[in-house]
């Protein structure tokens, strides 16, 4: 399997419990609109953590508040966007 070294798949935690970690620490480094969502690339399934940035265009966030492994199995990309870019994911 691509990865095993990095990750052992059997103690990966649910996706429910890696969205709600993460919705309680991006709070921490950021005071601006965010949205986490499962999505998939290449290298298959990854949590995106949508940041929007300040409105004078600087980056919403300084640091990652996550280390490697206290998702347990899941990558996580992290993410710029525009002022009120998460609305649309809201708004539905």
């Amino acid at each position: 399997m691509a990865y095993e070294h990095n990750w052992n798949s059997k103690d990966k935690i649910s996706e429910k419990e890696a969205i709600a970690f993460l919705t309680r620490v991006v709070p921490d480094i950021t005071d601006n609109a965010f949205h986490i969502r499962k999505e998939s690339d290449d290298g298959g399934t990854v949590l995106s953590v949508y940041i929007e940035m300040n409105h004078d265009g600087t980056r919403g966030y300084e640091a990652k508040p996550v280390k490697f492994d206290e998702l347990r199995g899941w990558r996580v990309v992290w993410l710029n966007c525009p002022p009120q870019y998460t609305n649309k994911w809201r708004e539905r």
